[in-house]
């Protein structure tokens, strides 16, 4: 699978970008080659997130407008007809949404996923990717304040280029204090 294109125009958004513990990991990897990038990304969302780490997810970008995530294929994320799991395959577009959305909330405020509507089209083949982006209209809106929504778009495509889902993630922002945390 191609490593996705950097988002260079929106530079700025990186160097600007709220201070929450998504844009830290994403300023601090910015300037690295793929493949170290991929390593240090998939680490640290890692630890932030221990179950995307558990699941075997790898963070192969992380921008403000751009995010992509990666699964192997392998025998933990299989159902029982040998394909790729719904719930592996759900997760992967919850993550890669759930990532851009998170490091472009204010800080002190938290993601919350809102709704989430998936249609299975065909079995996965192969590795598979979700790539998620935002517009620079909806980055601002985002980091414009502290409570919010916005739908995250989402493309997860398989090793030979089909898409095997088609997902809806409705994403929300509010103060951490108000999400009970």
């Amino acid at each position: 699978m191609n490593e996705p294109a950097d988002d260079a125009p929106t530079g700025d958004l990186l160097a600007d970008a709220p201070d929450n513990v998504f844009a830290r990991i994403a300023r601090d990897h910015a300037g690295r080659g793929p493949a170290e990038r991929r390593r240090l990304l998939t680490r640290d969302v890692g630890e932030a997130i221990p179950f995307a780490g558990t699941a075997g997810l790898g963070v192969d970008l992380l921008r403000p407008t751009r995010v992509a995530v990666t699964l192997a294929p392998g025998r933990a994320t299989q159902n029982h007809v040998g394909g790729t799991h719904a719930a592996a395959l759900t997760l992967l577009a919850e993550t890669a949404t759930g990532l851009i959305v998170a490091q472009n909330v204010p800080g002190g405020s938290v993601p919350v996923l809102r709704a989430l509507g998936v249609d299975f089209e065909h079995r996965a083949e192969g590795a598979l990717r979700a790539v998620a982006t935002l517009s620079v209209e909806e980055v601002q809106r985002i980091r414009a304040g502290p409570i919010g929504t916005v739908e995250a778009p989402v493309t997860v495509t398989d090793e030979g280029g089909r898409e095997p889902i088609r997902a809806t993630l409705d994403w929300a922002w509010l103060p951490r204090d108000k999400a009970g945390l």
